[in-house]
């Protein structure tokens, strides 16, 4: 009883938990997985009696809940929030439209300066959920100035390191290179039938931020790195989740 009236207490209280209930409750049911002992109607179903009781029972501040409590209260429920919202966003990347029938030759990846050279196609390894790839050099006039990879497709993995990942060596930094590099992929892309990719970086890496806005990258959110991914074992514990539209 005394977390429903504390629930109650933060749905009456804050900015933002009355969004949450709504948002949820108005959610296509379709969205919804289903889980062992429940289908997507009854989650819904639960939902919305839930955002109905929380309407209807309006608990005030007592010394029940001490601002340590809420607070905790509050932390445990955002976070159980941002896991629903990301296994939302990664069940939709996921149902993308990509077309993988053969690796495509692109016969001029060039922007008259800088050019993109294929170095390796790698196959997927479907026990692994990997999915294929192209490895690119960036070149710009006789000089590789860094590497491109591209993943062709979606899974839960790559919601967090992304279809696009690049790199310069340090002494060409500063020219925008990823950037035109990424643009160069575009018939590739569309040729795959891609119409919108996720590029992703570490929270504190600036430059590769600066790149997905000069893209015109929207920021979907900054998400926590499950423990499972092999960017966690790197030491990156938040990512940002950048979506490119492909015009």
């Amino acid at each position: 009883m005394l977390l429903a009236l504390s629930s109650s207490y933060v749905y009456h209280n804050t900015s933002w938990a009355k969004n949450i209930w709504d948002e949820m409750s108005l959610c296509d049911k379709s969205m919804y997985n289903e889980v062992s002992g429940a289908t997507a109607d009854e989650i819904h179903d639960l939902i919305v009696r839930n955002k109905h009781w929380h309407e209807n029972n309006i608990t005030n501040f007592s010394e029940a809940f001490p601002p340590e409590f809420i607070e905790n209260f509050i932390n445990n429920i955002s976070a159980e929030y941002m896991n629903w919202k990301i296994q939302h966003e990664v069940t939709y990347y996921n149902s993308s439209l990509c077309v993988f029938e053969d690796f495509i030759d692109i016969p001029l990846m060039s922007d008259g300066e800088l050019r993109l050279e294929c170095i390796a196609r790698k196959p997927a390894i479907p026990e692994k959920k990997w999915v294929s790839g192209y490895v690119f050099k960036i070149c710009m006039n006789d000089n590789c100035v860094g590497e491109l990879n591209v993943r062709i497709g979606y899974t839960d993995s790559l919601y967090y390191g992304g279809q696009i990942g690049y790199g310069i060596d340090e002494q060409y930094r500063g020219h925008h290179y990823s950037e035109r590099a990424c643009r160069l992929l575009v018939p590739l892309l569309k040729a795959h039938g891609m119409e919108k990719v996720l590029i992703t970086n570490n929270h504190t890496n600036k430059a590769s931020q600066k790149t997905c806005e000069r893209l015109g990258a929207r920021l979907i959110r900054v998400a926590p790195v499950p423990q499972w991914h092999d960017l966690y074992e790197e030491g990156n514990r938040l990512e940002n989740i950048f979506e490119w539209k492909i015009n």
